[in-house]
């Protein structure tokens, strides 16, 4: 694990707060398409489908919500700025919808390495 490494943090039930997940990664939906995105070095890069091959990078993810609208998510100073896309964007969590069609709520967290010992 690098130093600093940050993951998104994953909360599958809104109602069970104690089960979590994490991964570098998100799979989303924008505008009915899959996608995923990770978020290294200031910008998001975004996989139509998971692929690869079909990369673009951008300063922020638009992605669907539960009711179908279009959010924005921006991270800056290592804090998750949530919107309308197209609009203010105010300190959040990001509430969307997953591949699967489930409710999804996605946070941030920092890894940092105390110790060298830590990396073996």
């Amino acid at each position: 694990m690098n130093m600093n490494t940050q993951f998104f943090v994953f909360t599958p039930n809104p109602e069970n707060v104690e089960m979590k997940t994490s991964s570098y990664c998100i799979d989303y939906m924008n505008l009915g398409n899959k996608w995923t995105a990770t978020f290294k070095e200031g910008k998001f890069y975004h996989y139509k489908n998971g692929d690869v091959t079909k990369m673009h990078t951008d300063d922020h993810l638009d992605f669907d919500d539960m009711n179908g609208k279009l959010n924005r998510l921006e991270i800056k100073n290592g804090k998750m700025f949530v919107g309308p896309a197209g609009g203010p964007v105010k300190e959040g969590k990001m509430v969307y919808k997953g591949w699967d069609g489930k409710k999804w709520i996605a946070d941030l967290i920092r890894f940092i390495d105390f110790h060298p010992d830590l990396n073996k």
